[in-house]
Parts: C-alpha cells; sequence; structure tokens
C-alpha cells in the first residue's frame, strides 16, 4: 500500500502543534477473466489519432501488425481529445477485433455501451465510467453511444486474438468481414480522370477479417473507365463512357451481402452489381459527408466469387463509390454483466489540526477516512481497515496513545 507525507509547519511560539493530513493512494487492479497463457494485445484511441471529420478513423493497432477502421457518428473533433459526440453520437469499430478482454474509457459526460459477434445482434446498453475498467466476455465488436454531450478523451482495448470458443454454433445475422473504404473529403471538388483504379490502390484501403484472420479481400482488380480520387471517391464513367470495375474475390472471401455507399454525379440513379440494379438517392456536393449517404444492399443466395460494380452509359449517369462493406454468417453477443464497483482510493481528513503538549492524539483526533469506488460513489472505512502514525518532525515515530509533552511540528501518516 502506498502512503504520502506531507509536512506542516508548528505553531511553536504558544506552545501549540499542526498535524497535517495526507492522501494516500491504495493499489488496485482490475483482473481479466482470460486465461494467464494467452497473450494479450493493446489498441488505444486517444490524441495522437483523434478523429477529424468523417464518418471513419483508421488505426494502426499498439503492436503496428494490422489496422483498425473506427466509424463515428454525430461526431466532431476536439483539441487535446480523441472526439466529441452529440448527444446519441457513437464511437464503434467497424474492422473486427477479435475476443476483447477489457475496455476502458476515459471521458467527461455520460456514456454508455453495448457489444456484438457481427454489428448486427447486439447485447442490452450498459453505463460506462470514466477510467474504469471493465472486463468484457470476448465480443468482437464494441459500440459506445453518448447520452448527452460528451469527451472521450481515450479508449483502451485489451484483446487476444483468440477465437471465442463459446461463440454460438447456430449462426444469427450478418457478421462484417471486410471494408473497402475510398472515401476521401478532400477530393469531392475534383473530377480528374487520369489515373484508373488498380490493385495496389484497392489493397491499400481493404480490411478484412476472418474467423481472427487478416485477409485479402481482392485476388485481382480490373478496371474500366473508373477513377481514383474523383468526387471523394472513385469515379465511374467518362464522357459517355461506362465505368467498370471487377473485384475478383480471394479465397476464403465469401460474402452473404454487400453493401454500398455511393452518391450520383448528375441526374442519373442507378448503379448496378453483377447485372443487380439499385436507385442512387444521394447527390455529390462540395460539402457532402459520409454520413449523410445511405446504404445499398445487394444479397446472395450464393457467394459470389467476383464483384462487378458499373454505372449506366451516358455523361449524366457518373458515379461516385464511396465504401464497400462486406458481410458473412455472425453470431449473437449477449450483454456482460454490470461490473461490480471497487475501491480506486481513499482519502483522510482531520479536522482537528492544533494540540496542545497534554493531549493524546487516539482519543482527541477527529480523523475521517473514506473509500472512493469506481462507480463515483463512496464509503466510510472503519477504524479496523486503516491505520496512522505520528511522526516528530525528524521523521521518528511516536506513541499516538501518549501525550505529545513536547512542542515542535508532527505529521500524520494513513494508510
Amino acid at each position: 500500500m502506498k502512503t504520502k507525507e506531507k509536512t506542516l509547519l508548528g505553531v511553536a511560539l504558544v506552545g501549540l502543534m499542526s498535524l497535517g493530513v495526507l492522501l494516500a493512494t491504495r493499489s488496485n487492479s482490475f483482473g481479466s477473466p482470460m486465461n494467464a497463457t494467452e497473450k494479450t494485445y493493446g489498441l488505444t484511441l486517444g490524441s495522437h489519432n483523434a478523429y477529424v471529420s468523417g464518418g471513419t478513423n483508421v488505426v494502426t493497432v499498439n503492436s503496428g501488425a494490422s489496422q483498425v477502421t473506427f466509424g463515428y457518428t454525430n461526431a466532431t473533433s476536439k483539441s487535446g481529445s480523441h472526439v466529441q459526440l452529440a448527444q446519441n453520437g457513437t464511437l464503434y469499430n467497424v474492422t473486427q477485433i477479435t475476443s476483447i478482454t477489457s475496455m476502458t474509457v476515459s471521458f467527461s459526460g455520460s456514456l454508455k455501451a453495448r457489444l456484438s459477434y457481427d454489428r448486427e445482434t447486439w447485447g442490452e446498453y450498459f453505463a460506462l465510467g470514466s477510467g474504469v475498467a471493465v472486463g468484457l466476455d470476448c465480443p468482437y465488436f464494441v459500440e459506445i453511444k453518448a447520452n448527452s454531450q460528451s469527451v472521450i478523451d481515450s479508449v483502451d482495448f485489451a484483446y487476444t486474438c483468440v477465437v471465442n470458443p463459446d461463440i454460438p454454433t447456430e449462426p444469427v445475422g450478418d457478421q462484417l468481414i471486410g471494408v473497402i473504404d475510398f472515401w476521401d473529403s478532400s477530393t469531392l471538388g475534383s473530377t480528374g480522370s487520369t489515373t484508373l483504379v488498380n490493385a495496389a490502390y484497392v489493397s491499400d484501403r481493404s480490411f478484412a477479417s476472418i474467423g481472427g484472420e487478416s485477409k485479402t479481400i481482392a485476388a485481382s482488380v480490373t478496371a474500366s473507365t473508373v477513377y481514383q480520387g474523383r468526387y471523394g471517391g472513385i469515379g465511374f464513367g467518362s464522357g459517355s463512357n461506362v465505368g467498370s470495375l471487377t473485384i475478383t474475390l480471394a479465397s476464403g472471401v465469401a460474402p452473404t451481402s454487400v453493401r454500398v455507399q455511393a452518391a450520383k454525379q448528375g441526374t442519373g440513379t442507378t448503379f448496378k452489381l453483377n447485372d443487380s440494379s439499385k436507385t442512387l438517392t444521394s447527390s455529390v456536393s462540395s460539402n457532402l459527408k459520409i454520413g449523410d449517404v445511405p446504404f445499398l444492399e445487394w444479397t446472395f443466395d450464393s457467394a459470389p466469387s467476383s464483384l462487378v460494380f458499373a454505372n449506366l452509359s451516358g455523361s449524366s449517369n457518373r458515379v461516385a463509390l464511396y465504401r464497400v462493406y462486406l458481410y458473412g454468417q455472425g453470431q449473437v453477443m449477449p450483454t456482460p454483466d454490470t461490473p461490480e464497483a471497487y475501491e480506486i482510493g481513499f482519502t483522510a481528513i482531520e479536522d482537528k489540526t492544533s494540540y496542545t503538549t497534554e493531549d493524546i492524539f487516539d482519543s482527541t483526533h477527529n480523523l475521517t477516512v473514506t473509500a472512493q469506488k469506481s462507480d463515483s460513489t463512496s464509503a466510510p472505512v472503519s477504524p479496523e481497515n486503516y491505520t496512522y502514525q505520528i511522526l516528530d518532525s525528524s521523521e521518528n515515530p511516536i506513541n499516538s496513545a501518549a501525550k505529545f509533552g513536547t512542542v515542535g511540528n508532527y505529521n500524520l501518516k494513513v494508510s
């Protein structure tokens, strides 16, 4: 147990002694329920990788081995912090983080969180305490939501990369298995048509995790009249020519559905995937926000081996493609138990700070010790659960059951 001491000045001329009471912090650690032999990895969101704008933020995990994409809604940047969320704003991982064992969020405001194996079926929300480590039963996805405007300074995740053996055997809903992110708001005003999309361009913007393993989404890429960095994403069509992008999927990438965010550049409203057409409702504009672009969804009876995107011919039918989300079968995520509040420190207050040489500390002090809890509550600490010691000006212990006897400066140490 750690203690601190504070030196106080005595009023020797009138025969009184001042007594100070220090703040001592007890050491507490949060125990993870995971097997101690499993290696744990870390991922931190903070001011060093703060949210800037748009709907996502790509973060390199602490090991530097891979990247994780996080999504945001109703979010604004906040200097010195990670992000500010308006009421009902959210922060969530888009890329799967396999088997999250704990999460600690430092924030001001009011936040809650929920968990999922697949970002489709969620457990119930539970309250978060700032700086409080929450032990988790190895979910793959976490969503943090603001009850009111809140500033998130940091989020620390611990995870194992080991597939959760307790996932239900029957699949429920879809699990996000990959994302291709072409969104770049800085190119919203660009109409350039000089650089075709290629395999490297797609690969650099692809993030996939299947069964706890990082995957390559595209085995190969073929583009015809589809250009990089146009209209905020990739641009389909030039003149009256049709734009076509074929992504041949890598082995093991077998989506059951695909969701797309795209916008029209012109009056045309049609965008195709594998010869099935959907209607576009968003238009490219200089102030377009990715969070305002609705999803188009295609589902498949059997997983396709490739994805072929295309617009219609004609200069009024050009399309900007922003994001592609690939889904496979997923699992149900239960709600974790609410973590029990635990002691994070204590305060000691001595109302009586001046004593005469005839006083006995044990029988005359007014010492109150209060424990601070992780859920922001406090509770009194009974005398049998703490100790104190009187020290003279040379740091030598004196008998607190006897009279002070001598004028001088004394310290009180509580632990």
